[in-house]
């Protein structure tokens, strides 16, 4: 038999470890994400509302109306931000890691790796696209 439940008592602690490093990575995650989106955001933010506070700027047009829409514009723009920035980065260095522990065990492992990763991370996304 490949695993006897008897004799796995070995695994509960090495288990409990990595279920809490997996959570830790996933809170540290999304607070990552949170951080840099809510940060730019408002950086954003104040620098379209210093160059549309100029009186000249809103002259033609009614000024609650525009702050409402650019707000709202710049909202969406969070889940971008949030989402997607972090996720792809911690995918490129994740990969970059990956190849350079592959290619200290063993080159052509190292490179099967990085030919991969290239596919998952490019052709998979340029051809579902379309």
């Amino acid at each position: 038999m490949l695993f006897d439940p008897q004799n796995a008592s070995h695994l509960l602690i090495p288990g409990i470890i990595a279920v809490v490093i997996v959570g830790l990575g996933s809170f540290g995650e999304q607070y990552a994400g949170h951080f840099v989106a809510f940060h730019v955001l408002a950086e954003l933010r104040g620098a379209v509302y210093r160059k549309l506070v100029a009186p000249a700027k809103l002259d033609s047009q009614g000024s609650g109306k525009l702050l409402k829409l650019i707000g709202s514009d710049i909202e969406a723009m969070e889940i971008f931000y949030a989402h997607t920035i972090v996720p792809v980065a911690i995918g490129l260095i994740y990969g970059v890691l990956m190849v350079a522990v592959y290619s200290s065990l063993n080159g052509p492992a190292a490179a099967v790796v990085l030919v991969s990763y290239a596919a998952v991370g490019l052709l998979i996304p340029y051809y579902r696209h379309e």
